[in-house]
């Protein structure tokens, strides 16, 4: 298995809009993406992280690079990477 995790900042005020964002578009989206095993997505006011795992490198990789993120949003991307799930408890 394979995890994307990534790192986001929320802009100052629009915290309840990104909220949003990710109960109505991203988590929805992602569920339904190739392979995907499960999702945990946490953060505060400003930062938020989220961690996907996935049966597989490539669908991993795949949506990896589906993240992006506009000027206009109220979350922006700061990282996105993938790595091979070591361990679980």
């Amino acid at each position: 298995m394979h995890a994307v995790a990534v790192r986001v900042h929320i802009k100052s005020g629009r915290h309840d809009e990104a909220i949003r964002g990710l109960h109505e578009a991203v988590v929805a989206g992602v569920k339904a993406s190739p392979g995907f095993v499960r999702g945990t997505w946490a953060g505060d006011d400003s930062t938020g992280l989220g961690l996907m795992v996935f049966e597989s490198e490539e669908q991993a990789r795949r949506m990896a690079g589906t993240v992006r993120s506009d000027d206009e949003d109220p979350v922006q991307i700061e990282d996105v990477k993938v790595y091979e799930v070591m361990a679980e408890a």
